[in-house]
């Protein structure tokens, strides 16, 4: 039986796009939302529903400001994000391993 942390995580990680910005952000400090949406090719509303989701799990931190009167929106890996990605690395490395024997 699978254990809670393994079924929120399955749950979290079942878009290959929360995988990629989780992927994106652990290479940098914070990326701003229209670079997750460019680099990723992803819209507005798609990327917002990612993100909205990983938060709430507390895989990301959202900050919003404003710069000279535009709003802009930051987005950083947290712990929690870090932590489930490099178990979702382990798993598929594990899987690949198990596959090649």
């Amino acid at each position: 039986m699978e254990n809670k942390g393994t079924v929120a995580m399955a749950e979290i990680l079942k878009s290959k796009a929360r995988i990629d910005i989780l992927a994106l952000l652990s290479a940098v400090i914070e990326a701003e939302f229209q670079y997750v949406k460019k680099r990723l090719n992803l819209s507005d509303g798609n990327l917002s529903s990612h993100l909205t989701v990983l938060e709430e799990a507390g895989c990301v931190k959202i900050t919003k400001t404003f710069i000279e009167k535009k709003p802009k929106t930051y987005i950083r890996l947290t712990p929690t994000g870090e932590k489930v990605l490099l178990r979702y690395l382990d798993e598929l490395s594990r899987l690949m391993k198990k596959d090649a024997h």
